[in-house]
């Protein structure tokens, strides 16, 4: 035996630090063992076994010489070399693999080994291969293999490599979910869980953080404190529910006011949770709600986050409760998926079915994890069909679901029992994957709402005669008719300070200003008066409470989402209408049907509901003409297009299950973003300075800005995509050609200089009451509010 030389897994990190690969290897077998302990139910004991000989064997490649001499001269890749992991297969024992576990299952290991770190597999040729496999005998021969702590190795005597079978792996070979000689579901696994534990490793932090303080706090902090004021008080019949069902999958509907949000918290137990809301402003609201209320600003690190496109800006708000490193160790464990309870948007979650290159992760990771599911019939046709393709491969790989809404249309439900997972279950037990109660509502409560249906437009007119020292909210469907109102109730000669404006037209900084002054005005405790118009962002699971609501009909879900933020938390019903929803006329409808709200949902909606009539409208009544009127018979019937596109859509992601998509290009799928962020002229002139040195550090590289002194690049360039992200504003595309096409976008100032920042600054006006007043635009302009959500 030659001897033992020093093999290093990575160059030197920023302490100087040097990691040799058995170093890393045992830091991987550590964070495997705790993984194992937190969530012994990921996998079966071969499953485990396996995961260990994928931990043990993914790195053994880089003992490579042209690896080892790439990191020595701090070169990114050497001529003739082969990706690290395509070598460290040829370590394993197959003929020892064979004998203990199924062919199928040797293959997913070889495949999650190879496939660990993404690589164009087109650059290399078999005949580098087999050379570089042949050096690699060398190498092991002076490799300490005994300082390996596994009992799981399996891997062929030191000195011996072996080409991987072609059936297990070849330089042509992918990892599709239709292959006969593979496990795909364990290959998911073992893959998955070896990237989150081998960054992890990498990072220095735990994979997982224990999950486990959620129940002990939501007792101490929500049922104790009730019982402070009442000694009698107890999880209501909706919450005992969830907590005796907490190992099923379920479907709530509840109405509003009732306690969604404990009752989610109490289903999730003890067990790793993600909980995924329409609409960021929701998710502002309940992650500071459980952060504060639930948990403590000490505890709440340790077990909840909070994720969607703004997380620069949420972890910069952390910095002064945690010194830079806990921070970063915060974030990297934030993003990697390691906190107990996640409060996140859709795509941060269900962007897997597209099963972009390294979706593993994400899908490994939600088989012994909760997932629920806010509020879905806010979803378009697009997101529902992802929602539900998404959840039958949640259910297949093991994971669990509870969808909880106040109104649930009923083909949503039949859809989920036409998918294929949902199916197979189905077949095979004869019972369905889900329990769905009858509904919850609080039949003691008092009445909340009294409508009138207005057979007209909504008009200023009407908001006036309504107006008398209350709280009155008016929504309307698109800006455009938003800013109408909002202008012609101020020409009026009321007291402008009454009356407010929110829409998604105001760059960042300002509209989370508004956010945060319509939760202080529509709180129940707050007694003042005046006026709030707003579009459907306010549609979310927000806890306000008006007096009146005046809002154009959309569709009956939205309606009546619209309505939970008029008498939430009232112990009296209404002494009158308090309600006012404008169907429009024959011949002209509300503003943005058809192009904001699909037409056949608004006829249905405005069929159904002068059906019902004028009058009190209780919860019961709420969830039945839901249920009633949007079956699968009346979709198909009145809205075939959008029944077709859902449908379309699903197939669409079978039929690319195999494609290996880019992160990025996903996220543009996913969120179907048809929209460009703009700085309006009048802000870029008044914060020019800010935003210019804002852009100089997001432009400059990390090296620069560390060879000047500065401790944290990393913080430096997030402040600096916080501080002009606060300046955007998102239009469509098709506004955005308008105004280049009349040169009214500027592409010179933020939009030349060559890196992966380019702002664009629009010749539009602006101002912080009104927001972005877009020139005269067609109908096809209107900003849709409902899939517009992240």
């Amino acid at each position: 035996m030659e001897a033992v030389m020093k093999f290093l897994a990575k160059s030197k990190d920023k302490a100087g630090h040097e990691e040799t690969i058995v170093e890393h290897t045992n830091e991987l077998l550590n964070q495997l063992a705790y993984l194992k302990t937190l969530y012994p139910q990921a996998l079966s004991s071969e499953g485990w076994e396996l995961l260990e000989v994928a931990c043990v064997d993914h790195d053994l490649g880089k003992m490579n010489l042209k690896f080892q001499e790439k990191l020595q001269s701090h070169q990114t890749m050497l001529a003739g070399e082969i990706p690290h992991a395509l070598l460290s297969i040829t370590l394993l024992n197959r003929k020892q693999l064979e004998s203990i576990y199924a062919k199928k299952d040797v293959s997913a290991l070889y495949k999650a080994i190879a496939f660990h770190h993404y690589r164009d597999l087109s650059k290399y040729n078999s005949l580098d291969y087999k050379t570089e496999r042949l050096k690699l005998n060398e190498m092991a021969l002076k490799f300490p293999f005994s300082q390996i702590k596994s009992k799981h190795q399996l891997l062929l005597d030191p000195g011996e490599t072996t080409p991987p079978p072609s059936k297990y792996f070849n330089l042509e070979t992918r990892a599709r979910n239709n292959d006969r000689f593979l496990n795909y579901d364990l290959y998911v696994m073992l893959k998955g869980l070896l990237n989150r534990i081998d960054y992890a490793a990498s990072g220095h932090y735990d994979v997982e953080k224990p999950a486990g303080a959620l129940q002990p706090a939501l007792l101490k902090n929500t049922l104790q404190k009730w019982r402070e004021h009442n000694p009698n008080a107890d999880w209501n019949k909706m919450q005992r529910y969830v907590l005796e069902h907490r190992q099923d999958n379920l479907i709530i509907r509840a109405q509003t006011g009732m306690g969604k949000t404990e009752a989610a918290l109490l289903w999730a137990a003890d067990d790793k949770t993600f909980f995924t809301l329409p609409l960021r402003i929701a998710i502002d609201s309940i992650y500071t709600r459980l952060s504060t209320k639930v948990f403590t600003q000490k505890t709440a690190p340790d077990n909840i986050g909070k994720l969607d496109s703004d997380t620069d800006e949420f972890m910069l708000s952390l910095a002064g409760q945690m010194d830079s490193d806990e921070l970063e160790v915060y974030g990297a464990q934030l993003k990697s998926w390691s906190l107990p309870l996640t409060i996140t948007t859709l795509d941060q979650v269900f962007n897997f079915v597209y099963h972009y290159i390294n979706f593993e992760m994400k899908l490994a990771t939600l088989s012994y994890s909760k997932v629920i599911i806010d509020e879905i019939q806010m979803y378009d046709e697009n997101l529902l069909a992802y929602i539900i393709y998404g959840l039958g491969e949640i259910l297949r790989m093991g994971g669990h679901f509870m969808i909880m809404t106040a109104t649930l249309p009923e083909f949503v439900v039949d859809l989920l029992c036409q998918n294929k997972d949902f199916r197979d279950v189905i077949e095979q037990t004869g019972q369905l994957p889900y329990k769905k109660p009858e509904p919850f509502i609080k039949n003691d409560a008092p009445l909340r709402h009294n409508i009138k249906i207005e057979r007209n437009n909504i008009n200023a007119e009407k908001i006036l005669t309504v107006f008398d020292h209350n709280k009155v909210l008016v929504v309307c469907n698109t800006i455009q008719c938003a800013i109408k109102i909002y202008n012609e109730i101020l020409t009026s000669g009321i007291n402008k300070d009454k009356v407010h404006l929110i829409h998604s037209h105001f760059i960042h900084a300002d509209r989370m200003k508004k956010q945060t002054e319509i939760l202080e005005f529509g709180d129940i405790h707050t007694h003042d008066d005046g006026i709030w118009i707003g579009t459907q962002i306010l549609e979310a699971s927000l806890d306000l409470d008006f007096d009146v609501l005046l809002t154009e009909l959309s569709e009956l879900n939205g309606l009546f989402q619209r309505m939970g933020r008029c008498y939430r938390n009232r112990d009296t019903a209404p002494l009158g209408t308090n309600v006012f929803v404008f169907v429009g006329t024959d011949d002209i409808y509300p503003s943005g049907i058809k192009y904001v709200v699909d037409a056949g949902f608004f006829k249905l909606s405005r069929m159904f509901l002068m059906r019902q009539g004028d009058g009190p409208l209780n919860e019961a009544t709420k969830m039945n003409l839901v249920e009633t009127t949007y079956t699968t018979d009346n979709i198909k019937e009145y809205s075939s297009q959008y029944y077709q596109r859902l449908n379309k859509t699903m197939v669409y992601l079978q039929d690319i299950a195999n494609d290996g998509k880019t992160k990025s290009e996903v996220d543009m799928l996913f969120r179907g973003i048809d929209s460009k962020n703009v700085i309006p002229q009048s802000v870029y002139v008044e914060h020019e300075e800010t935003i210019r040195q804002a852009y100089e550090i997001l432009t400059t590289p990390m090296r620069e800005l560390s060879k000047n002194g500065n401790e944290n690049p990393r913080n430096m360039k997030s402040a600096a995509i916080v501080t002009i992200k606060n300046f955007l504003v998102p239009i469509s595309n098709y506004q955005y050609k308008k105004l280049k096409d009349n040169n009214r976008i500027d592409l010179d100032r933020l939009a030349k200089k060559q890196s992966n920042f380019h702002y664009l600054i629009a010749d539009v006006p602006y101002d912080d009451e009104i927001g972005l007043q877009m020139p005269t635009i067609n109908v096809n302009d209107f900003v849709n509010e409902y899939s517009n959500i992240f």
